[in-house]
């Protein structure tokens, strides 16, 4: 569970949002809405410490962020921009890989090639995918490559920055299935998006507006 307790931010001496109080669980998916430039990235980026607050508390399972190590939080919630970074001269296989050559990964069994298939279909993709240089793949495939990586480390809770933005049909699509597929998953999924994220059950998705610097839950 992540608490915010009277959190401010922003860039400036004129924070963006003021005084926010919100609990995120998983099993759920919050979706943030709001006009450009509003505050939602940001607010993505302050849940994954990539930002401070100006003012007021941020807690994970009841612990402060501040005395959470960088690497325990980075594992436990992950951030995927918008456009996903990634190594481009190694293949997809690689970038998937990577994680588990380091940190507190290296611990962990690296995952076997059909889980990798088993998951590039799920996201519509092809298994030769897998042993393409990344900076091969279109920004689609690049945003659905980034989300396996996520998933592979299964974090508590994964932040999406704008998940659907200028992809064609097939990877908005895939990406789609995963999302409605997530209520019944043990993840709590937060994303910032202007586009329809899909049909998602009744009672399955939080709608949250930042709107005049606050942070409100509005019914869709």
């Amino acid at each position: 569970m992540i608490e915010l307790r009277d959190v401010s931010f922003g860039y400036t001496d004129t924070p963006l949002c003021v005084a926010i109080d919100l609990t995120l669980r998983r099993r759920e998916i919050a979706l943030i809405r709001g006009r450009s430039g509003c505050g939602k990235t940001s607010l993505l980026r302050l849940l994954s410490r990539f930002h401070l607050p100006s003012r007021g508390d941020l807690l994970l399972d009841g612990r402060p962020y501040s005395e959470l190590r960088y690497e325990e939080l980075r594992t436990r919630v992950i951030y995927i921009h918008q456009t996903p970074v990634m190594e481009d001269r190694i293949p997809v296989l690689e970038n998937l890989l990577l994680p588990f050559t380091f940190g507190i990964h290296k611990i962990r069994e690296k995952p076997k090639k059909d889980e990798l298939e088993g998951l590039c279909a799920t996201f519509h993709l092809p298994p030769e995918v897998l042993h393409r240089e990344a900076v091969t793949l279109s920004v689609g495939e690049k945003q659905r490559v980034a989300i396996i990586r996520a998933h592979l480390l299964q974090p508590e809770f994964m932040l999406l920055d704008e998940p659907l933005a200028n992809l064609d049909d097939e990877s908005a699509g895939a990406i789609r299935e995963w999302i409605a597929h997530q209520s019944h998953a043990n993840l709590g999924l937060v994303m910032a998006s202007h586009q329809s994220v899909g049909d998602l059950a009744r009672g399955s998705v939080r709608f949250l507006e930042i709107t005049g610097g606050r942070l409100y839950e509005r019914r869709d």
